[in-house]
């Protein structure tokens, strides 16, 4: 979505929380919009690859059950939040802190309930 449609009406919701915190003034200059345009289509593409990459480690190794990646799934999602959740707070982009904090509970929770299927005693 955030590749894509960062630049068209879809993507207001998103932009009216963050934009101010930038350019309180609403003065946004064609080099920032440029820029901005960049590095929301460079971290929507990570976003894309990432999904994919995800979605073929659960199909093939996570459905027979390889410990290693649930704990590899777990571990980049620790990571990945410890660091984007602090940065988002630290230049006061709020709505993508909690945001992030809801996509890495909807990541974490399938790993909470499988966890049993990997750690069997």
């Amino acid at each position: 979505f955030i590749a894509f449609f960062k630049n068209t009406p879809f993507f207001v919701l998103f932009s009216q929380y963050i934009d101010p915190v930038f350019w309180p003034n609403g003065n946004i200059t064609i080099n920032a919009l440029n820029f901005k345009s960049f590095i929301y289509s460079f971290s929507g593409t990570y976003i894309i690859l990432w999904g994919m990459f995800l979605l073929i480690i659960v199909k093939y190794a996570f459905v027979p059950e390889n410990k290693w990646v649930w704990n590899g799934i777990l571990a980049t999602t620790v990571v990945w939040l410890c660091i984007m959740f602090p940065f988002s707070l630290y230049y006061k982009v709020y709505v993508n802190a909690w945001g992030d904090v809801v996509f890495f509970i909807l990541l974490i929770l399938p790993l909470f309930f499988t966890r049993k299927y990997f750690y069997k005693e």
